[in-house]
This record gives C-alpha cells, sequence and structure tokens, in this order.
C-alpha cells in the first residue's frame, strides 16, 4: 500500500530544519526517528498537526541511539508503541544509563537545552532486527540494513520508493546543499562507513529522507555527494590531528570547513550552530579515537567512492 510521509521539524537547537522525525501514515501511524526528548513536545505538536493523537502511534523506527534521534524513544514506550532498534542498541534503551552519561560528555552544558534525558523503555516493547531482515508495520514494508561507521548500532530503513539514512548519509544545513559530516565518539569508523555507503549506494534508486536536512528526491546523486564528503571529512580530520593538540587541531579543523562545497550559502548562524566551536570538538574527539584504534585511515574501500577527482556539483 501506499503511505504518506510527513516531515515534522522539531526545531532542534532551536533552528529550524535542523532535525526531522517522519510520521508514516499507512494502516496505523508510525515514526521513523522520534528526536531527543528535549523536543518530545514539538513533536507532539507536529503529529497532532496532522490529525494524529501523538498517543496512537504504534511503532517508532530509529536508524539509531544517539539522543537526537532516538531521545523520545521512551515517552512513545509509555503509550504502548514499540520501538524498532539494532541488536546493540537494545540495551541502552533498557537501561540508559551509560548512554546519558556518554552524552552528557559530550555535550556538555548544550546537553540539558538540546537532548534531556532518555526514559527506559521496557523490554517487551523493543523490536531488534537483523541485517537484512524484512517486515510490514503499519502496512508497509521495511528492510533493515546494517550501517556503520557513524555508530556500530546504525540501522539504514529501506522501503520500496524510499531510504531513511539517519547519519550514515551524513548532514544537510537547512536551506543548503552543504553537506555536514558528525564523527562523534566512540564509534566514528572511516573504512565501516565506507562500506556502508557503498552498500546503499547498489540499491535501486530511492528518495533519501536525512533525519538532519530532509528530502533529497534525487537519492542516488545525494549518496554519491554525501560518500565524498564523508572521505573528505576523514582526510582534514587527520591533518588537524597531525598539525597540533587543542587550538592547532581547532584552527586547521575550522579552515578546511571554511572551504567545502556549497559553505558559501551557509549563514553565520548555521555555521555556529552545525560547524561551529561545538561540533568542531565532538568530530575531532571521535577522529581522535578512531585514529587509537586505527579506523581513521584513509582506505581504498573509501578512495572508490570518490572515482572522480573533484566533488559532483549538483546545480545550484
Amino acid at each position: 500500500m501506499a503511505v504518506l510521509i510527513h516531515d515534522i521539524d522539531l526545531n532542534y537547537l532551536d533552528t529550524p530544519g535542523a532535525a526531522s522525525a517522519f510520521l508514516l501514515m499507512g494502516d496505523a501511524p508510525l515514526l521513523v526517528e522520534c528526536g531527543p526528548a528535549a523536543c518530545f513536545d514539538t513533536l507532539c505538536a507536529g503529529i497532532r498537526a496532522h490529525g494524529v493523537d501523538p498517543t496512537r502511534i504504534s511503532d517508532v523506527v530509529v536508524t539509531h541511539i544517539h539522543l537526537d534521534h532516538a531521545g523520545a524513544a521512551g515517552h512513545f514506550a509509555r503509550h504502548g508503541a514499540r520501538i524498532h532498534v539494532h541488536p546493540l542498541g537494545v540495551k541502552h534503551l533498557v537501561d540508559p544509563a551509560k548512554l546519558v552519561e556518554s552524552s552528557r560528555r559530550v555535550h556538555g552544558e548544550r546537553y540539558d537545552r538540546w537532548y534531556g534525558d532518555l526514559l527506559p523503555v521496557p523490554q517487551a516493547q523493543i523490536r531488534e532486527w537483523q541485517d537484512g531482515e524484512t517486515g510490514t508495520l503499519a502496512g508497509a514494508p521495511f528492510r533493515a540494513h546494517f550501517t556503520p561507521g557513524h555508530a556500530r548500532h546504525h540501522i539504514a530503513w529501506e522501503l520500496p520508493t524510499e531510504l531513511f539514512a539517519g547519519d550514515v548519509g551524513a548532514m544537510v544545513i537547512p536551506g543548503t546543499q552543504c553537506i555536514s559530516v558528525p564523527t562523534p565518539p566512540p564509534e566514528f569508523d572511516t573504512p565501516a562507513w565506507g562500506q556502508s555507503l557503498t552498500r546503499l549506494r547498489a540499491l535501486p534508486p530511492r528518495r533519501v529522507w536525512c533525519t538532519h536536512g530532509g528530502a533529497q528526491p534525487d537519492g542516488a546523486d545525494y549518496l554519491r555527494r554525501a560518500a565524498f564528503r564523508v572521505e573528505e571529512e576523514c582526510r582534514a580530520l587527520a591533518s588537524a590531528l597531525a598539525a597540533g593538540d587543542g587550538a592547532a587541531a581547532d584552527s586547521h579543523y575550522k579552515s578546511h570547513l571554511d572551504r567545502i562545497e556549497h559553505i558559501d550559502r551557509v549563514s553565520p548562524d548555521q555555521r555556529a550552530h552545525f560547524l561551529g566551536h561545538a561540533f568542531r570538538q565532538m568530530n575531532l574527539q571521535g577522529a581522535e579515537r578512531a585514529l587509537g584504534k586505527g579506523l581513521l585511515a584513509h582506505t581504498a574501500q573509501t578512495a572508490a567512492l570518490t572515482a572522480a577527482p573533484t566533488p559532483p556539483s549538483p546545480t545550484r
């Protein structure tokens, strides 16, 4: 059956278009992504605007358990919703203490304002999926693709004409074509990310839904551009870490971000939110952790994603 998709803006970071949850209207209403707990009231208002009672949400499908994607899962579970997740994410939904502690460490003083605590989800309301598994939710056929790189517990969700890419597809800064690549600790992994994008690019063409950036109608072209940016970002982060510690690494990395494709369309406020100091520090922390594990290397796999010597440039 045809499924209608509504993009609900969460006003994450008090910024329109910064993050979305997707309301799917099939046999029953379900969500793909549910955003942070701090945005729960905004999400519920958006659901009601489409004539749906938020307590009627039957299922919440998340790409991964980072709090800007799954932080409100426990709120929906209180009303009986099932939460669909990677097996590695289950224990963190049941007992989110370590996830909350890690998120507080990464985001610091921004945590309470922008994220908030994930409520525990009863084990009986969690549905874990296996790689390649298919199933029907609210009348819609879903397929799970394990896509590590940004996080080990990441799933991209495929429907017949749609692909919900989470963060493995990177982020699009609102109102621009500028692609930002988040590389947070502790599970950023360059080779795995390259392999995940190769897998998604091998699928038949789909409209790609980015949790940060919304619908990308030409999915094949978007994934090609995202693959270039991920590879470019990995090289830049490795170079920044080689430039020195602390301020030296940050300055080197900032210089790179000031030159990325379509940066001229990004406003100063957007740069502060999506490419500013907090973002750079998160990415550098993730890269330093990956480097220590040997997972920040330029590889043949990631190089194969960017066969062209220059990034593909869509029509502006």
